[in-house]
């Protein structure tokens, strides 16, 4: 059996130099299927077989280096930026003008150059009215992180001081009194009332000045701002004491029975609340002193002594459906 190399029109040029070598492979292999002892003749030479490996094999069809891919835009671009053509921080819906202004950064190596141009480009591009109103949002906020309101509540305070400083409604009266009265509003809108004295402690703002801050911009807004009762301030004050929710809810339930016998007539909301959450948690065993409740309260040990009084002498038409609870472990007035 002849085999010609010369019929592969596939194979390079320079692989007929190892025709010889080739042939003789075939003719020895041959050989050794009809006498085993010519095996050891069978294999190529270690040079050819190191030429032959040097040499890449041509493939029938051979493939075009793969062309690098085509940089497309990201469209998801628009997921993060509405207007990629906006730089610079969000604007402010509660400042005026368009809010586009470049600053000059302070910071130039010590010569000092910077900090001029930012004093002056401050200057120039100032708005009338604006810095104090920024000053007044950062206040607000401030205060209002301390007392743990939301940013909602925030907002709308805001919302309520710019609308004063426009219509100009408390001339004369400090930014400090307006600041308070714009939270104390807010707090009402938002059915988490805070107390006159909540609000004094955070602006030391007398409470007289903060109720005639509050009527005039009540009766200039027309807002819808509920009454404050015994009921909103339950569930703050028994979780600030640690009390549990079957003593809220007893506190809750006695509240309104109170309103409605007329036990305390006459007393504010923040004293009714005091006084039952000084008779609740002793009936459930979970009693917490009177000095720990006006701590939480703000209102003195003195009242919520004289409203417990008026309490216990009623306890027996105010606790006639209290299940689990323990009269006898009331302490006497």
């Amino acid at each position: 059996m002849s085999c010609s190399f010369e019929s592969l029109p596939i194979l390079e040029q320079h692989w007929f130099d190892f025709l010889p070598d080739i042939n003789a492979y075939i003719q020895s292999k041959k050989s050794s299927t009809h006498n085993p002892s010519h095996s050891k003749h069978s294999l190529l030479s270690q040079q050819t077989q190191q030429k032959m490996a040097a040499i890449p094999f041509p493939c029938l069809k051979p493939t075009k280096e793969a062309e690098p891919k085509a940089i497309r835009p990201d469209l998801n671009v628009r997921l993060i930026c509405d207007d990629p053509s906006r730089v610079g921080a969000a604007a402010n819906p509660l400042l005026d003008g368009a809010q586009l202004d470049t600053v000059i950064s302070r910071k130039d190596g010590g010569s000092g150059t910077a900090r001029d141009l930012n004093k002056v480009h401050g200057r120039a591009t100032a708005v009338k009215g604006e810095k104090n109103l920024i000053q007044a949002y950062k206040e607000i906020a401030a205060m209002c992180d301390a007392i743990g309101l939301t940013k909602l509540i925030a907002d709308i305070a805001k919302q309520l001081y710019k609308r004063a400083e426009e219509e100009k409604l408390l001339r004369g009266k400090s930014t400090e009194s307006i600041i308070a009265a714009c939270i104390f509003i807010a707090c009402r809108q938002e059915n988490v009332p805070r107390t006159f004295k909540e609000i004094c402690a955070i602006t030391r703002v007398p409470k007289k000045e903060i109720g005639r801050c509050f009527k005039t911009l009540i009766r200039t807004f027309e807002t819808n701002v509920a009454t404050m009762t015994s009921e909103d301030l339950m569930s703050r004050f028994c979780s600030m004491l640690g009390l549990s929710i079957q003593v809220q809810k007893a506190a809750v339930d006695l509240t309104k029975k109170v309103k409605d016998c007329g036990t305390l007539a006459g007393k504010s909301p923040v004293s009714v609340a005091a006084a039952c959450i000084y008779l609740v948690s002793n009936l459930y065993s979970q009693p917490k002193t009177t000095r720990e409740i006006a701590h939480v309260t703000g209102v003195s040990e003195v009242t919520i002594k004289n409203s417990y009084k008026l309490l216990y002498q009623d306890k027996g038409k105010l606790l006639e459906d209290k299940k689990g609870g323990n009269c006898e472990a009331l302490p006497s007035p």
